[in-house]
Formats: C-alpha cells, structure tokens, sequence
C-alpha cells in the first residue's frame, strides 16, 4: 500500500495528507502516501499512516492501521442489512521528554481498504451500513520549561456513518493538531508545531484517505432510505 513518509496520512482512493513540521527544522514534515491504483485487481486493502518523527527521548506517534478488504460475489440476491466496515485507524499522538526538552509528531491516520459486492440484484436494507473512511492524523507533543505533554490521538475512520474523522488536537499547546481522515472529501493536512518561550512542539500527522466501495448488480440496486454508503460508490448503485 501507499504508506505515508513520517508522519504523512496514507494513500487510498486518494493521496493521503501531509504531516506538520515541527517547530525545530531538524523535525521536517511527513509527506502523503500516494494513491493506490483504481482496479479491483488485485484487492488491495488500506495502507498504514507513517509514524511521528521523533528521537531516543520522545518517540513519534504510530500510524494508525490501514483498512482490510473483502469481496462478495453471489449469482442470485445479496442482501445486506448490517455494517461492514473497511475504515482506516487513527494516528497516535506524539511523546514528549521534560530533559532534554524533545517533543515528537503525530502519526499519519491509515487509509480505508475496499468493498466490493455483486450479484445479480444487490439490495441494501435501511441498517446497511458501508464503509471505507480514512482515520485522522495524532497530534505533536509539546516540550519545555520543564513540561511534557503527549499529543491526542486521531480519532479512527467511522464505521456506521460519513461522518469524518477528526485528528487529535486539544492536549500539548505547541503540538499540531492532526489532520481529519478522508471520506468522499478529501484528507486534511496535519499543522505545524509552534513554539513558547524555552518551549516547542511536533507536527501533526496527516489525515488518511478514504477507500474504495464497488457495488455491481446486473439488475437495478434496491436501496431503503436510511442506508450508508461512505466514500461514494462506483459501480450502479447511487450513494446517499
């Protein structure tokens, strides 16, 4: 798959987003995965978020886990009416140490793997729930004036809804807050650390993107309202 660099969200159905610098220029950002290739052939799941550049006292953030993949295929009627979820993690927020003052970025959020169902008619029930969204992106940590403060981690891609997933942010003052994760819009970028007075903070990770749903059904798609489809299906039946 198309792992981000450190700190950098995974590639998908879409490139994945960068990470933040770091306030100290020897903390440079992760950049994006790149986009996976659009067949179906070979399935390929959801890549993993590149971890937090760090050092031996603070470490970086892991990358949140990239989404599985599966594929039913049947010769009459597929029903479905439950979840079935291919979303990616979140990234985790990044370590810090008081002396030496170090702090660490977050890690990239993993992108969605990918669905595909055909039959001769798929029908999806009101609870259908189908997903593939990419997770968000860790906060940096914040350092200094004798204080460490891990950064938050990004939340995981949704399984039930399109909702987006956000990247952590709220915990160290000088961390990036973490880019969001892909669902049919794009993955954001992780922000840049900022510094304080004898203080400074880790970048963000980027935002992994969403993946791919394929739906193929020979006779029309039946969809009940209420139903999920998040990203946007290809394949015949509409999305929401």
């Amino acid at each position: 798959g198309a792992r981000g660099a450190v700190g950098g969200g995974a590639g998908g159905a879409t490139a994945g987003a960068n990470g933040g610098d770091g306030f100290n220029a020897s903390n440079s950002k992760g950049a994006a995965g790149l986009q996976q290739p659009s067949g179906f052939t070979p399935l390929l799941g959801g890549c993993a978020g590149g971890p937090g550049g760090g050092s031996a006292n603070a470490a970086g953030g892991p990358g949140g886990a990239g989404g599985g993949a599966f594929q039913i295929s049947v010769a009459r009627t597929l029903t479905v009416g439950k979840t079935l979820s291919v979303s990616g993690g979140g990234g985790l927020g990044g370590k810090a140490s008081a002396s030496p003052a170090h702090s660490a970025g977050g890690g990239g959020g993993g992108s969605g793997g990918r669905i595909v169902l055909e039959a001769f008619q798929v029908k999806l029930t009101a609870n259908a729930r189908l997903t593939a969204n990419g997770g968000g992106g860790g906060e940096g940590a914040g350092a200094g004036s004798g204080a460490a403060i891990a950064g938050a981690d990004g939340a995981s891609g949704s399984e039930d809804s399109n909702s987006i997933a956000n990247g952590g942010e709220g915990e160290a003052t000088t961390g990036g807050n973490g880019g969001s994760g892909g669902t049919s819009s794009l993955p954001t970028s992780g922000s840049n650390g900022t510094t304080i007075v004898l203080g400074d903070g880790g970048g963000g990770g980027g935002g992994g993107a969403a993946g791919s749903i394929h739906l193929r059904s020979v006779q029309s798609c039946t969809q009940a309202d209420g139903y999920v489809i998040s990203p946007a299906s290809t394949g015949g039946c509409l999305p929401l």
